[in-house]
């Protein structure tokens, strides 16, 4: 793609020209600039590993270490300057973050504005919130100078998928050590102590971590030595914008260094496929969907590594909806004990066992939950029709079935703990006995998306 993209973007290679291609990390479907061919990208099951390249000369190493002499009043690099560039692991983490934070707060009143009358009463309030978390930490072996994490460089930088092919020239590459297994339980771990730094005033505070997934980047780092008037001085640069890091402050052994390059883990490696249907062959469009009905032979396609058997994609209404914006939502029929424990999540006199949640990108995650909770609601009273084919007016099903299935149990917990704060929550996964996917039709009213079957579940349209 010949834009610039902002954020966390890959690098890969067209399997049907061999052109460079850069897509964002959340794009799995993208057209060829150079050959036109609809392409998707495959995860594997196992976590992938990235790096990001240094690309910074010799020459322009020394420029950044001179300056940073320069302004601490120490003397400039002498002769025999060597260098060791080197790739050290992380492990990039992304998950769904739950809060929830209760306090009481001191209410003032008074009676027919007699302000010589004041009286005052605790007021309990519950703050509950859903947020994306990003995180990364160390995944190689423990060096004391090397930074435990690259902070904002896991999610605005470019990266193309390991290999030793794409090694920079003279760089040696440090075997990630710590497995993700090891990782996700410190994490977990790490997450559910922030709650007791602040203490409740009333009930129990929770963090809560859902869906972490990771994958493993390789950061360039530049370790220099040099000669400081007759003092051996040792340094280590950041390989992409050549600043120093720190001054290291001990003999660094070389040898020892880079012999850790064997051992650790193996890594899952990211395919490129033709994005075709599975039955014709015919090229899918170049949509951002795990769910297709192929304009050639009808058949579905689904993308979604899915453990249900999808029972079919429908239509909600029969009216025409040519001119109706159609949203997608995963629809999880729910058994008695599952849509039991969720009956105050969907309130109304009608009776629903359809958990609904939106299948399109909603950066917040508090909107999603709103809408989840009018759209299953609203589930019992909507005609549902097969639908035969997907127009240019149908929203991309961007969200998959398991990160479906990851909301689902976000809202089991937080349902569980409005119903009692104080209660550990052993609700368990939520696990439909049956998954669809359906449309809804809405229309634009002012400010708001508002469905036009019902004409009572509305969403704020910035949000699609």
């Amino acid at each position: 793609m010949s834009r610039n993209k902002d954020g966390f973007f890959i690098g890969i290679t067209c399997p049907g020209c061999g052109g460079n291609l850069e897509i964002q990390s959340d794009f799995f479907v993208l057209n060829c600039s150079h050959c036109g061919s609809n392409l998707r990208i495959k995860m594997p099951e196992i976590p992938p590993a990235y790096l990001i390249r240094s690309d910074k000369p010799t020459r322009e190493i020394r420029f950044h270490l001179d300056r940073y002499l320069r302004r601490n009043s120490l003397p400039l690099s002498g002769p025999g300057l060597t260098l060791t560039p080197i790739y050290y692991p992380y492990w990039k983490i992304d998950a769904v973050l739950l809060k929830v934070r209760h306090e009481t707060i001191e209410r003032v009143s008074t009676d027919n504005y007699e302000f010589d009358n004041v009286k005052t009463y605790d007021q309990k309030m519950t703050d509950i919130r859903l947020t994306s978390y990003t995180a990364s930490q160390s995944a190689g072996p423990p060096i004391d100078f090397i930074p435990p994490s690259i902070g904002v460089r896991s999610q605005y930088s470019k990266i193309i998928p390991y290999s030793s092919e794409n090694l920079e020239e003279d760089f040696s590459s440090l075997p990630a050590v710590k497995s993700w297994v090891q990782t996700e339980h410190d994490l977990k771990g790490s997450i559910s102590s922030i709650a007791s730094v602040s203490q409740a005033q009333y009930g129990k505070n929770r963090t809560k971590l859902f869906h972490p997934t990771g994958v493993i980047i390789y950061f360039p780092y530049y370790i220099v030595r040099t000669n400081l008037r007759g003092t051996i001085g040792w340094f280590i640069l950041d390989g992409v914008t050549g600043k120093v890091i720190n001054q290291i402050d001990k003999e660094v052994d070389m040898d020892r260094l880079i012999g850790q390059r064997q051992g650790g883990f193996e890594f899952g490696k990211l395919s490129v496929e033709f994005h075709r249907c599975h039955n014709c062959g015919v090229d899918l469009p170049n949509r951002q969907s795990h769910i297709y009905i192929c304009d050639n032979c009808g058949d579905l396609i689904s993308l979604s590594n899915m453990n249900y058997k999808l029972k079919g994609v429908y239509r909600a209404g029969s009216e025409n909806i040519d001119s109706q914006r159609m949203f997608p939502f995963w629809a999880l029929k729910l058994d008695n004990s599952d849509a039991l424990r969720l009956k105050n999540f969907y309130g109304g006199i009608y009776g629903s066992d359809i958990l609904a949640i939106p299948a399109f990108r909603i950066p917040n995650f508090e909107a999603m939950y709103r809408l989840s909770k009018r759209i299953s609601a609203a589930c019992p009273r909507l005609d549902m029709m097969p639908l035969e084919k997907q127009g240019e007016n149908f929203a991309e099903a961007a969200l998959s079935i398991e990160e479906a299935l990851t909301m689902a149990e976000v809202i089991a917990y937080r349902e569980f703990t409005n119903r009692d704060n104080n209660a550990e929550y052993n609700a368990g996964n939520i696990n439909p006995v049956e998954v669809s996917l359906f449309y809804a039709p809405f229309h634009k009213e002012h400010y708001f998306y508002v469905d036009s079957v019902l004409g009572a579940v509305t969403f704020e349209k910035n949000l699609a």
